[in-house]
């Protein structure tokens, strides 16, 4: 999933931008829910012990902005990661507006024209669009992420001792 480690790769160099109002889920599901009890998620791509889901009747607006797709990450059957893809410029600042006013008026700048708020659980970050790719929010339950990130690694270092 190279969206969601792109993601995830930035927000912590955001890490005193905190966030208010940190976000307890999306869209009514709180972080952590399992997918067993989401009868509406519809798998679309499985990697390791990553399912990514898209939402039958998904709502692909937030605020006057226009979305592309919306994606949700399950890890070992638990909701950590939102990524929602938008086009144009338009969207980008319309989200912008919404998530400033939402999270907090100043983000952290990730890079040129990229921003993120960091909460104590849960990071947020939107990458610009170009006029060759997609922009993109990611939604991030840090504590499962870590996770993630520790088996992922358990699992680069292989078998020890053969």
């Amino acid at each position: 999933m190279v969206v969601g480690v792109m993601l995830v790769a930035l927000i912590p160099v955001c890490a005193w931008a905190r966030m208010r109002n940190e976000p307890t889920g999306f869209r009514g599901m709180p972080w952590g829910t399992r997918i067993q009890t989401l009868p509406s998620m519809v798998p679309t791509e499985r990697s390791g012990n990553s399912l990514w889901c898209k939402k039958s009747n998904d709502s692909l607006w937030i605020e006057d902005a226009k979305l592309k797709k919306i994606r949700y990450g399950f890890y070992k059957g638990s909701l950590y990661m939102i990524i929602i893809t938008f086009e144009g410029e338009e969207n980008f600042k319309s989200l912008m507006k919404t998530f400033k006013e939402q999270y907090g008026p100043r983000p952290f700048e990730l890079s040129s024209g990229d921003f993120g708020w960091t909460g104590r659980l849960v990071d947020v970050s939107v990458i610009r669009p170009t006029a060759t790719k997609d922009g993109t929010v990611g939604f991030t339950y840090t504590p499962i992420q870590k996770l993630d990130a520790v088996d992922a690694a358990a699992a680069r270092a292989g078998a020890k001792g053969l």
